[in-house]
Protein backbone atom coordinates (compact mmCIF):
# COMPACT_ATOMS: atom_id res chain seq x y z
CA UNK A 1 0.00 0.00 0.00
CA UNK A 2 2.91 2.18 0.56
CA UNK A 3 4.34 1.87 -3.00
CA UNK A 4 1.04 2.98 -4.47
CA UNK A 5 0.84 5.48 -2.54
CA UNK A 6 4.29 6.71 -3.27
CA UNK A 7 3.89 6.14 -6.87
CA UNK A 8 0.53 7.82 -7.44
CA UNK A 9 1.80 10.87 -5.28
CA UNK A 10 4.62 11.02 -7.59
CA UNK A 11 2.92 10.60 -10.86
CA UNK A 12 0.59 13.56 -9.68
CA UNK A 13 3.69 15.89 -8.65
CA UNK A 14 5.25 15.18 -12.14
CA UNK A 15 1.84 15.62 -13.72
CA UNK A 16 1.55 19.38 -11.94
CA UNK A 17 5.15 19.70 -12.65
CA UNK A 18 4.80 18.83 -16.17
CA UNK A 19 1.82 21.45 -16.49
CA UNK A 20 3.76 24.50 -15.48
CA UNK A 21 6.53 24.06 -18.21
CA UNK A 22 4.19 23.84 -20.38
CA UNK A 23 4.27 27.47 -19.91
CA UNK A 24 6.61 28.51 -19.01
CA UNK A 25 7.17 30.42 -22.34
CA UNK A 26 4.69 32.54 -21.16
CA UNK A 27 5.56 36.46 -20.57
CA UNK A 28 6.02 37.19 -17.22
CA UNK A 29 2.98 38.47 -15.42
CA UNK A 30 3.45 42.23 -14.72
CA UNK A 31 3.15 41.46 -10.71
CA UNK A 32 4.63 39.33 -8.04
CA UNK A 33 0.52 39.52 -7.37
CA UNK A 34 -1.11 38.45 -10.13
CA UNK A 35 1.92 35.71 -10.32
CA UNK A 36 0.81 34.51 -7.31
CA UNK A 37 -2.79 34.33 -7.76
CA UNK A 38 -1.93 32.16 -11.11
CA UNK A 39 -0.08 29.76 -9.14
CA UNK A 40 -2.93 29.19 -6.32
CA UNK A 41 -5.10 29.24 -8.60
CA UNK A 42 -4.04 26.35 -10.65
CA UNK A 43 -5.07 22.70 -10.33
CA UNK A 44 -3.15 21.09 -7.18
CA UNK A 45 -3.42 17.34 -7.31
CA UNK A 46 -0.87 15.97 -5.44
CA UNK A 47 -1.97 18.68 -2.86
CA UNK A 48 -5.56 16.31 -2.63
CA UNK A 49 -3.34 13.48 -2.13
CA UNK A 50 -1.52 14.55 0.47
CA UNK A 51 -4.57 15.97 2.28
CA UNK A 52 -6.17 12.84 2.21
CA UNK A 53 -3.25 10.41 3.20
CA UNK A 54 -4.07 6.30 3.39
CA UNK A 55 -1.46 6.78 6.74
CA UNK A 56 -3.65 8.65 9.04
CA UNK A 57 -1.65 12.28 9.71
CA UNK A 58 -0.89 14.14 13.19
CA UNK A 59 -3.96 14.33 15.32
CA UNK A 60 -2.87 18.00 16.76
CA UNK A 61 -4.62 20.62 14.07
CA UNK A 62 -4.36 24.07 16.44
CA UNK A 63 -1.63 26.37 15.80
CA UNK A 64 -0.57 27.45 19.20
CA UNK A 65 1.20 30.95 20.01
CA UNK A 66 4.29 32.39 17.49
CA UNK A 67 7.50 31.48 17.72
CA UNK A 68 9.36 33.50 20.22
CA UNK A 69 12.17 34.75 22.56
CA UNK A 70 15.85 33.51 22.01
CA UNK A 71 16.90 30.60 20.17
CA UNK A 72 19.77 28.04 20.74
CA UNK A 73 21.08 26.69 17.65
CA UNK A 74 23.26 24.06 16.70
CA UNK A 75 24.90 23.71 13.61
CA UNK A 76 24.93 20.81 11.33
CA UNK A 77 29.02 20.88 11.26
CA UNK A 78 28.42 20.20 15.46
CA UNK A 79 28.21 16.69 16.10
CA UNK A 80 25.67 15.24 18.87
CA UNK A 81 22.77 16.96 20.71
CA UNK A 82 22.84 20.76 21.97
CA UNK A 83 24.89 20.92 25.59
CA UNK A 84 22.24 20.44 28.60
CA UNK A 85 23.40 23.49 29.85
CA UNK A 86 21.95 25.51 26.69
CA UNK A 87 19.12 23.57 26.52
CA UNK A 88 18.53 24.38 30.38
CA UNK A 89 20.01 27.82 29.94
CA UNK A 90 17.07 30.54 31.72
CA UNK A 91 17.77 32.99 28.60
CA UNK A 92 16.70 29.92 25.87
CA UNK A 93 13.06 30.07 24.71
CA UNK A 94 13.64 27.64 21.97
CA UNK A 95 16.39 25.02 20.35
CA UNK A 96 17.09 24.31 16.99
CA UNK A 97 19.29 21.52 15.29
CA UNK A 98 20.53 21.41 11.48
CA UNK A 99 20.26 17.75 10.24
CA UNK A 100 21.28 16.19 6.96
CA UNK A 101 18.39 13.82 5.32
CA UNK A 102 21.07 11.57 4.13
CA UNK A 103 22.06 10.91 7.71
CA UNK A 104 18.83 10.42 9.30
CA UNK A 105 17.34 8.27 6.07
CA UNK A 106 20.47 7.17 4.50
CA UNK A 107 18.56 3.55 3.36
CA UNK A 108 15.09 4.16 2.56
CA UNK A 109 12.26 3.52 4.18
CA UNK A 110 14.48 2.75 7.46
CA UNK A 111 14.98 6.34 9.21
CA UNK A 112 17.20 6.91 12.00
CA UNK A 113 15.11 8.29 14.82
CA UNK A 114 18.24 8.73 17.46
CA UNK A 115 18.95 12.12 17.11
CA UNK A 116 15.57 13.67 16.53
CA UNK A 117 14.49 11.57 19.63
CA UNK A 118 16.99 13.36 21.75
CA UNK A 119 15.66 16.62 20.39
CA UNK A 120 12.12 16.20 21.03
CA UNK A 121 13.06 14.77 24.38
CA UNK A 122 15.53 17.45 25.71
CA UNK A 123 13.01 20.11 24.76
CA UNK A 124 9.63 18.16 25.96
CA UNK A 125 11.84 18.19 29.44
CA UNK A 126 12.95 21.67 29.68
CA UNK A 127 9.75 23.30 27.95
CA UNK A 128 11.73 24.69 25.25
CA UNK A 129 10.05 24.52 21.96
CA UNK A 130 12.04 23.08 18.65
CA UNK A 131 12.01 24.75 15.61
CA UNK A 132 13.60 21.58 13.30
CA UNK A 133 15.71 21.86 10.59
CA UNK A 134 16.26 19.17 7.96
CA UNK A 135 18.85 19.74 4.76
CA UNK A 136 17.84 18.56 1.52
CA UNK A 137 19.34 19.47 -1.68
CA UNK A 138 23.18 17.98 -1.74
CA UNK A 139 22.63 16.77 1.63
CA UNK A 140 19.90 14.02 0.13
CA UNK A 141 20.75 10.43 0.50
CA UNK A 142 21.96 8.47 -2.52
CA UNK A 143 18.78 6.86 -3.08
CA UNK A 144 16.65 9.75 -3.42
CA UNK A 145 18.15 10.57 -6.17
CA UNK A 146 18.12 7.71 -7.98
CA UNK A 147 15.75 8.45 -11.66
CA UNK A 148 15.80 12.23 -10.54
CA UNK A 149 17.46 14.79 -12.97
CA UNK A 150 20.82 15.98 -10.91
CA UNK A 151 23.81 18.47 -11.66
CA UNK A 152 27.42 18.84 -10.30
CA UNK A 153 28.06 22.46 -8.45
CA UNK A 154 30.23 23.84 -5.81
CA UNK A 155 28.95 24.26 -2.28
CA UNK A 156 29.41 28.42 -1.94
CA UNK A 157 28.40 28.50 1.59
CA UNK A 158 28.65 26.17 4.86
CA UNK A 159 30.38 23.07 5.97
CA UNK A 160 32.38 21.80 3.28
CA UNK A 161 32.17 25.14 0.84
CA UNK A 162 34.32 24.96 -2.30
CA UNK A 163 33.05 20.95 -2.81
CA UNK A 164 31.62 19.76 -5.76
CA UNK A 165 28.26 18.13 -4.49
CA UNK A 166 25.43 16.13 -6.18
CA UNK A 167 22.36 18.91 -6.59
CA UNK A 168 18.59 17.46 -7.42
CA UNK A 169 16.94 20.13 -9.55
CA UNK A 170 15.11 21.86 -7.28
CA UNK A 171 11.75 20.76 -9.62
CA UNK A 172 12.44 17.15 -9.78
CA UNK A 173 9.04 15.00 -9.57
CA UNK A 174 10.91 12.08 -8.05
CA UNK A 175 13.46 13.61 -5.50
CA UNK A 176 10.41 16.07 -3.96
CA UNK A 177 7.81 13.62 -4.01
CA UNK A 178 11.09 10.91 -1.55
CA UNK A 179 11.48 14.12 0.13
CA UNK A 180 7.60 14.99 0.86
CA UNK A 181 7.24 11.25 2.00
CA UNK A 182 9.93 11.13 4.58
CA UNK A 183 8.22 14.71 5.96
CA UNK A 184 5.33 12.65 6.22
CA UNK A 185 6.92 10.42 8.87
CA UNK A 186 8.06 13.10 10.07
CA UNK A 187 5.10 14.75 10.79
CA UNK A 188 3.76 11.23 12.17
CA UNK A 189 6.35 10.56 14.16
CA UNK A 190 6.42 14.57 16.07
CA UNK A 191 3.41 16.26 15.20
CA UNK A 192 2.18 15.97 18.37
CA UNK A 193 4.66 16.84 20.27
CA UNK A 194 3.91 19.96 22.16
CA UNK A 195 7.42 20.90 21.77
CA UNK A 196 7.56 21.27 18.25
CA UNK A 197 6.36 24.76 17.38
CA UNK A 198 8.24 25.29 13.69
CA UNK A 199 9.85 23.96 11.15
CA UNK A 200 11.70 24.74 8.32
CA UNK A 201 10.61 24.97 4.46
CA UNK A 202 12.85 22.98 2.40
CA UNK A 203 13.28 20.91 -0.68
CA UNK A 204 13.73 22.98 -3.56
CA UNK A 205 16.77 24.30 -1.80
CA UNK A 206 20.35 22.96 -2.02
CA UNK A 207 23.37 23.93 0.65
CA UNK A 208 21.43 24.07 3.48
CA UNK A 209 17.45 24.80 4.33
CA UNK A 210 17.90 27.69 3.20
CA UNK A 211 16.34 28.72 0.28
CA UNK A 212 19.71 29.49 -1.96
CA UNK A 213 20.74 27.86 -5.36
CA UNK A 214 24.32 28.27 -6.65
CA UNK A 215 24.28 31.18 -8.31
CA UNK A 216 28.32 32.35 -8.68
CA UNK A 217 28.55 33.56 -12.71
CA UNK A 218 29.79 29.81 -13.87
CA UNK A 219 26.78 28.51 -12.76
CA UNK A 220 24.32 30.64 -15.03
CA UNK A 221 25.08 28.24 -17.93
CA UNK A 222 24.53 24.99 -16.20
CA UNK A 223 21.02 26.08 -14.68
CA UNK A 224 19.95 27.05 -18.16
CA UNK A 225 20.80 23.53 -19.53
CA UNK A 226 19.33 22.51 -16.84
CA UNK A 227 16.01 24.15 -17.78
CA UNK A 228 16.00 26.77 -14.97
CA UNK A 229 12.96 29.08 -15.07
CA UNK A 230 11.39 31.14 -12.36
CA UNK A 231 8.22 29.88 -12.87
CA UNK A 232 9.45 26.00 -12.68
CA UNK A 233 11.74 27.17 -9.38
CA UNK A 234 8.73 28.85 -8.03
CA UNK A 235 6.14 25.81 -8.93
CA UNK A 236 8.45 24.02 -6.84
CA UNK A 237 8.09 26.30 -4.08
CA UNK A 238 4.14 26.35 -4.13
CA UNK A 239 4.00 22.49 -4.29
CA UNK A 240 6.39 22.62 -1.07
CA UNK A 241 4.28 25.03 0.69
CA UNK A 242 1.20 23.05 0.05
CA UNK A 243 2.84 20.06 0.96
CA UNK A 244 4.17 21.61 4.72
CA UNK A 245 0.64 23.15 5.55
CA UNK A 246 -0.76 19.53 4.99
CA UNK A 247 1.78 17.82 6.89
CA UNK A 248 2.60 20.15 9.60
CA UNK A 249 -1.04 21.88 10.45
CA UNK A 250 0.17 22.59 13.97
CA UNK A 251 3.34 24.19 13.10
CA UNK A 252 4.79 27.02 12.19
CA UNK A 253 6.69 27.00 8.74
CA UNK A 254 9.52 29.36 8.20
CA UNK A 255 11.23 30.19 4.53
CA UNK A 256 14.82 31.53 5.07
CA UNK A 257 14.60 34.39 2.03
CA UNK A 258 16.39 33.09 -1.26
CA UNK A 259 15.04 33.98 -4.28
CA UNK A 260 16.53 31.50 -7.34
CA UNK A 261 19.12 32.75 -9.73
CA UNK A 262 19.14 35.45 -12.26
CA UNK A 263 18.04 34.18 -14.99
CA UNK A 264 14.39 34.97 -16.63
CA UNK A 265 11.36 32.59 -18.11
CA UNK A 266 13.24 33.02 -21.54
CA UNK A 267 16.12 31.18 -20.29
CA UNK A 268 18.79 34.74 -20.47
CA UNK A 269 20.48 36.41 -17.49
CA UNK A 270 18.69 38.84 -16.03
CA UNK A 271 20.15 40.52 -12.57
CA UNK A 272 16.87 41.73 -11.66
CA UNK A 273 15.23 38.22 -11.30
CA UNK A 274 16.28 37.14 -8.10
CA UNK A 275 14.75 40.16 -6.32
CA UNK A 276 11.47 39.37 -8.12
CA UNK A 277 10.86 35.86 -7.45
CA UNK A 278 11.80 36.32 -3.99
CA UNK A 279 8.91 38.88 -3.81
CA UNK A 280 6.77 36.72 -5.40
CA UNK A 281 7.74 33.52 -2.81
CA UNK A 282 7.35 35.91 0.02
CA UNK A 283 3.33 36.67 -1.12
CA UNK A 284 2.85 32.87 -2.38
CA UNK A 285 4.05 31.52 0.92
CA UNK A 286 1.74 34.00 3.09
CA UNK A 287 -1.13 33.38 0.89
CA UNK A 288 -0.81 29.57 0.89
CA UNK A 289 0.49 29.35 4.59
CA UNK A 290 -1.36 31.76 6.57
CA UNK A 291 -0.66 32.94 9.95
CA UNK A 292 1.67 29.58 9.77
CA UNK A 293 4.09 31.17 7.09
CA UNK A 294 7.43 32.09 9.16
CA UNK A 295 9.83 35.16 7.16
CA UNK A 296 13.42 34.49 8.20
CA UNK A 297 16.86 35.54 7.19
CA UNK A 298 19.87 33.55 8.28
CA UNK A 299 22.68 36.35 8.16
CA UNK A 300 22.31 38.77 10.65
CA UNK A 301 25.47 40.75 11.47
CA UNK A 302 26.52 44.27 11.49
CA UNK A 303 29.96 44.70 9.60
CA UNK A 304 30.22 46.45 6.65
CA UNK A 305 28.07 44.69 3.76
CA UNK A 306 24.49 45.72 4.44
CA UNK A 307 22.65 42.93 4.02
CA UNK A 308 19.08 43.76 2.25
CA UNK A 309 18.00 40.51 3.04
CA UNK A 310 17.20 41.10 6.90
CA UNK A 311 15.91 44.63 5.65
CA UNK A 312 13.13 42.94 3.64
CA UNK A 313 12.55 40.90 7.27
CA UNK A 314 12.31 43.91 9.23
CA UNK A 315 9.62 45.11 6.62
CA UNK A 316 7.73 42.53 7.52
CA UNK A 317 7.19 42.58 11.18
CA UNK A 318 4.09 42.93 12.13
CA UNK A 319 2.43 41.46 9.09
CA UNK A 320 3.84 38.04 9.83
CA UNK A 321 6.09 36.41 12.23
CA UNK A 322 9.97 36.95 11.55
CA UNK A 323 12.61 35.64 13.02
CA UNK A 324 16.88 36.40 12.38
CA UNK A 325 19.36 34.38 12.75
CA UNK A 326 23.27 35.63 14.09
CA UNK A 327 25.47 34.98 10.97
CA UNK A 328 28.18 32.93 12.95
CA UNK A 329 28.81 32.00 16.88
CA UNK A 330 30.09 35.47 17.84
CA UNK A 331 32.64 34.07 20.95
CA UNK A 332 34.46 31.85 18.62
CA UNK A 333 36.90 32.58 15.82
CA UNK A 334 37.01 35.78 13.60
CA UNK A 335 33.20 36.08 13.68
CA UNK A 336 33.70 39.04 15.56
CA UNK A 337 35.21 40.70 12.57
CA UNK A 338 32.71 40.33 10.19
CA UNK A 339 29.53 41.20 13.20
CA UNK A 340 31.56 44.59 13.50
CA UNK A 341 34.24 44.83 15.67
CA UNK A 342 36.60 42.98 15.53
CA UNK A 343 38.37 41.36 18.57
CA UNK A 344 35.52 42.79 20.63
CA UNK A 345 32.77 40.03 20.72
CA UNK A 346 30.21 41.73 23.30
CA UNK A 347 30.91 44.87 21.28
CA UNK A 348 29.70 42.45 18.09
CA UNK A 349 27.15 41.19 19.42
CA UNK A 350 25.70 44.70 20.63
CA UNK A 351 26.28 46.03 17.44
CA UNK A 352 24.50 43.17 15.76
CA UNK A 353 21.30 43.83 18.62
CA UNK A 354 21.13 47.24 17.08
CA UNK A 355 20.93 45.98 13.94
CA UNK A 356 18.32 43.37 14.51
CA UNK A 357 16.20 45.69 16.72
CA UNK A 358 16.24 48.95 14.69
CA UNK A 359 13.11 50.79 14.38
CA UNK A 360 10.68 49.81 11.57
CA UNK A 361 7.73 51.20 10.18
CA UNK A 362 5.26 49.25 12.10
CA UNK A 363 7.04 50.16 15.49
CA UNK A 364 7.01 46.36 15.95
CA UNK A 365 10.14 44.12 16.30
CA UNK A 366 11.28 40.52 14.83
CA UNK A 367 9.38 37.51 16.99
CA UNK A 368 12.60 35.38 17.55
CA UNK A 369 16.28 35.82 17.65
CA UNK A 370 18.50 32.39 17.03
CA UNK A 371 21.77 32.31 18.37
CA UNK A 372 24.51 29.87 18.19
CA UNK A 373 24.90 27.43 21.06
CA UNK A 374 28.77 28.55 21.07
CA UNK A 375 27.50 32.12 22.62
CA UNK A 376 25.15 30.60 25.23
CA UNK A 377 28.35 28.74 26.75
CA UNK A 378 30.50 31.58 26.58
CA UNK A 379 30.80 33.35 30.14
CA UNK A 380 31.92 36.64 28.19
CA UNK A 381 28.21 36.65 26.55
CA UNK A 382 26.13 36.38 29.39
CA UNK A 383 25.58 40.23 29.74
CA UNK A 384 24.85 41.17 26.19
CA UNK A 385 22.67 38.10 25.96
CA UNK A 386 20.78 39.00 28.62
CA UNK A 387 20.21 42.61 26.71
CA UNK A 388 18.83 40.33 23.69
CA UNK A 389 16.37 38.62 25.79
CA UNK A 390 15.03 42.24 27.43
CA UNK A 391 14.90 43.79 23.73
CA UNK A 392 13.01 40.83 22.54
CA UNK A 393 10.46 39.96 25.23
CA UNK A 394 9.19 44.32 25.14
CA UNK A 395 6.05 45.00 23.14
Amino acid sequence: MQIARSTTVCMLVASALACNRSGTQKAPATSAQEVVGTLIAAPTSAARVLRNPQVPGPAVTTLGEPPGGLVAIRGVVMPGPLDPKTVNHPLVSGIAKQFKWSDLEPVRGKPDWSQLDSLFGAAEASKKWVRLVICPGMSSPPWALEGARTGRFARQYGPGTGNIETQPMPWDPVYLNNWFEFLKQVADRYGRSPAFRMVAAAGPTSMTAESTLPHNPGDLPNWVAAGYTPRRYIEAWRQTFRTYATLFPAQYVSWSIGGGVNINDAGKKDPSQTARTRQILIDLGIQVLGRQFVLEDDDLHAGGQRQEITDMVLAHTGRVVTGLEMICRVSGGTCATAMGAKGNPPLAFTRTLDRAFQPTASGKHINFLEIYEGDFLAPTMQGVLRDAAARISRP
